[in-house]
This record gives structure tokens, C-alpha cells and sequence, in this order.
């Protein structure tokens, strides 16, 4: 393991810059949520099926970045997807996670996705070991349904209900990142860069490709991206540079979010 020790103010002075990690950007305006809450609850349910939590549909179109889980035995490993409500008991997968890796019981366990959602769209988990459980309650929630196996690709499938039943499973996202940044400028009144960042301005450069963001272009990924009002969040750093010789050079850094 490698140890890294804090730097100071003093010793950035005069020899450091500030890097860019990546730009993300709130490309919707609104905090996109799904699913029940994830909390403990008095009951549980088995894996090796696949399970659509009824409750708090998408409130938003974009993209899920978050999700929670709570087992309450650990799980091997989990795939989280979007469903959506085709007709009676029927649901379509229309967007699944790669394999989340364990799962640990006993507290909400967060794992970075990326998942495409549509408002009205529930949420969905599999997991694959028919002993492990997610927590759930069976009664005050908004139904569930399950269907046995991995239903992350199903089309049209059928499944049965499980109805005022809920698991803990809730998934949010906003931001996402900026594609092709090809420059920044960051305008800054923060002496003491080390404890703390912050910019009063900042401008960014990116490449329209295919015009990716102009205003008729309804049909892009990125339309209505950039637009007044849209948050931005920037992942910073300040790199200090110690030159060994003319051709070679190390650093330690610090990251700071924005």
C-alpha cells in the first residue's frame, strides 16, 4: 500500500498547477430518483430471481448513476436494470449494469452504475445465489414483482406479484460527464489551494461533434445539455512538481470536489 503524505500550503507555492480530472455536468436539472427506500426491514427474499420494485417509479428521463443496495445476507454478486411496464404482468429490461461484485449485508452497500431511464421506468435486481436475501417488507409498500432467473435482458416477460411488498433497493443520478473537453480556464480568490478550491469563474471548451449540442438537434444524447442554469461539478486538483533533471519529474497530488 502506498502512504502519500499531506502537503502543505508552503509547498506548493510557486511550483504547482491545477489539473482537471473531468467536468460533469447536471444535464437534466433535476435529482432523478427510483425505487423504495433503502433501509433495514423486518423481512427478506431470496435470490436467483430477478425482483421490480413497484414503488417511486423514475421521475425523470436520463441516466442512473447511483444505486443502493441492503442485503440482508451478502451476496455474491448483483446486476441492477431498468424495466419497463409493457402490459398486465409484463415488463421489458432496457438497461442492466455489469456485474456489481458482492454485496455485503447489514447497512446500504452504494455502487456506481450507468444506467439509461425513462420516466415511469422501474428499477430491478438479480442476484445469483439462491441463499443470499435483500431486505424487504411485506406490507406498506407499493408491490413487487419477480420472475426466477436473471431477467436483466427479458423482452415482454411475465412475472408474478408480491403485492404492499418492497426491498430496499433506490437508485438516483444527475450529473454526467462532459465529453471531448479540449480546454478550461478557472478563475480562482482562494489563497490556501491546499485545504480548500474554489472558483468564482470558469470557462470550458468542448467539441460540438456531429453538433451534438445544438438546439435543433432533438434526436442527440446531449440535447439540452448546455443550457443556463445547469450545475457543473469539477473534479480539481492541484499537482506540485519536484524536477530530478531536465527529462524527468514526479509529483504527489490532491483532489478536491467541487
Amino acid at each position: 500500500m502506498q502512504t502519500i503524505t499531506p502537503l502543505t500550503v508552503a509547498d506548493f507555492k510557486g511550483e504547482s498547477v491545477i489539473v482537471i480530472g473531468k467536468i460533469e455536468i447536471d444535464t437534466t436539472g433535476i435529482d432523478i430518483n427510483v425505487g423504495s427506500a433503502c433501509i433495514d426491514r423486518t423481512g427478506y427474499l431470496n435470490g436467483n430471481i430477478t425482483i421490480i420494485d413497484l414503488a417511486n417509479p423514475a421521475n425523470y428521463t436520463g441516466k442512473i448513476t447511483n444505486v443502493a443496495i441492503w442485503a440482508a445476507i451478502s451476496m455474491a454478486s448483483a446486476k441492477i436494470a431498468t424495466f419497463r411496464y409493457i402490459s398486465a404482468d409484463h415488463y421489458t429490461a432496457i438497461s442492466v449494469s455489469e456485474a456489481l461484485g458482492s454485496v455485503i449485508a447489514g447497512s446500504a452497500q452504494n455502487f456506481a452504475v450507468d444506467l439509461d431511464i425513462t420516466a415511469g421506468d422501474y428499477i430491478g435486481i438479480y442476484f445469483t445465489d439462491g441463499s443470499d436475501s435483500i431486505e424487504k417488507s411485506g406490507s406498506g409498500g407499493s408491490g413487487i414483482y419477480y420472475l426466477l432467473g436473471d431477467q436483466t435482458a427479458c423482452v415482454n416477460a411475465e412475472f408474478t406479484i408480491l403485492t404492499n411488498d418492497a426491498i430496499s433497493l433506490y437508485a438516483t443520478g444527475t450529473y454526467q460527464e462532459l465529453p471531448d473537453v479540449i480546454d478550461f480556464s478557472l478563475n480562482t480568490n482562494i489563497e490556501d489551494e491546499v485545504s480548500r478550491f474554489s472558483a468564482y469563474s470558469f470557462s470550458i471548451t468542448c467539441l460540438n461533434t456531429d453538433k451534438r449540442y445544438f438546439s435543433w438537434n432533438t434526436a442527440s444524447a446531449y440535447y439540452n445539455w448546455l443550457k443556463q442554469g445547469r450545475r457543473i461539478k469539477v473534479w480539481a486538483g492541484i499537482e506540485k512538481l519536484f524536477w530530478k533533471d531536465i527529462s524527468t519529474a514526479s509529483y504527489d497530488s490532491k483532489s478536491f470536489d467541487v
